[in-house]
């Protein structure tokens, strides 16, 4: 049903319950595996880009009586799942097939649940390897073509936004150019969103000076400054200028590591309800690059000069944001 480099599923440590997906899942057989350890309460997720492969993988499934299993067709650069939708992923020497390892690696975190676990088996190589092996057809169809040195394997892995990437088992290393690891990643827990205390406000400081974000008049008003966390590190950050009803939104960072994992949208959505409990009744903000983030909550583009006299008077309106940034408003 099919070949591989490792045992992902032994090393997974599946538990009753979860729902697994398997990336290149060939004719099912670490999916059927699966299966057996998620029992009935479980599901296993198979996906593969051949129809072929994909209709001998639900013929066995029907044979072997197997029915908490699915099979849909798909790239691993693409994958046919929802946001944080998953428990764990497994591959078995397939990812090293991609020509582009990142993508699988940010599609993998990205339909992973907060606290996930990625287990991999692949194969991976000693150093660059030679031109006439890297460009061989043949070779990479053979798993051996489009290894990547270990280390370069790994940190893709990482930059994808896996915090904690730990090497299982090697094996095979006195074969030659390339051999086979098995490699599991964590996706850390969700950030939390607080208030911030004031020793967040370097970090805070810090974190929009390297967005390139203003600065001026955060201290003064940082008794209204959200934080999100993970492992006691400040990792985003968002303000609030209370003037009355009328307040400025600003401030929202998010650590180049974290982008793209939704925290921005927790972190407004947390400064929205902070507002309201505040009494604010129409919000404001300035944006050179955001606007049609910020649209998505339902702030509307104006004229700078129709934002409230006492927003315009704020250190951001008179100084700190350039001429050039859109101005919004939202009625809470």
């Amino acid at each position: 049903m099919g070949l591989g480099c490792g045992n992902p599923v032994r090393l997974a440590e599946l538990r009753e319950g979860e729902t697994v997906v398997d990336l290149g899942s060939g004719g099912g057989i670490d999916v059927f595996l699966a299966a057996r350890e998620v029992g009935a309460s479980g599901r296993v997720i198979g996906v593969d880009m051949t129809p072929e492969m994909l209709t001998r993988a639900r013929q066995n499934a029907e044979r072997l009586g197997v029915e908490n299993v699915e099979f849909r067709q798909g790239l691993i650069e693409a994958l046919p799942l929802a946001d944080s939708s998953v428990d764990v992923i497994l591959s078995n020497c397939v990812i090293n097939l991609a020509p582009d390892k990142g993508a699988v690696f940010r599609e993998a975190f990205r339909i992973l649940k907060p606290g996930g676990r990625l287990v991999v088996s692949d194969m991976v190589a000693r150093g660059k390897l030679p031109r006439d092996i890297a460009e061989n057809p043949e070779l990479w169809a053979s798993c051996i073509g489009g290894a990547l040195p270990e280390q370069e394997y790994l940190e893709s892995i990482r930059k994808a936004g896996f915090p904690s990437v730990d090497v299982l088992t090697r094996e095979g290393l006195e074969l030659g150019h390339v051999y086979s690891v098995t490699v599991r990643a964590l996706k850390a827990e969700r950030p939390t969103i607080k208030k911030a205390a004031t020793e967040d406000l370097e970090p805070v400081l810090k974190l929009l000076a390297e967005a390139s974000l203003p600065t001026d008049g955060v201290a003064e008003h940082f008794q209204n400054f959200l934080v999100a966390r993970e492992g006691g590190r400040v990792v985003g950050a968002v303000g609030l200028e209370l003037y009355g009803p009328s307040s400025l939104f600003r401030s929202l960072v998010v650590g180049p590591e974290y982008r793209g994992r939704a925290l921005g949208r927790a972190l407004t959505e947390g400064m929205l309800e902070h507002a309201r409990r505040a009494g604010v009744r129409r919000l404001f903000l300035l944006t050179e690059t955001a606007g049609e983030f910020f649209a998505t909550f339902g702030f509307k583009r104006i004229r700078r000069e129709e934002a409230d006299p006492e927003v315009q008077q704020s250190v951001e309106f008179r100084t700190a944001c350039c001429a050039s940034a859109v101005t919004m408003r939202l009625d809470l």
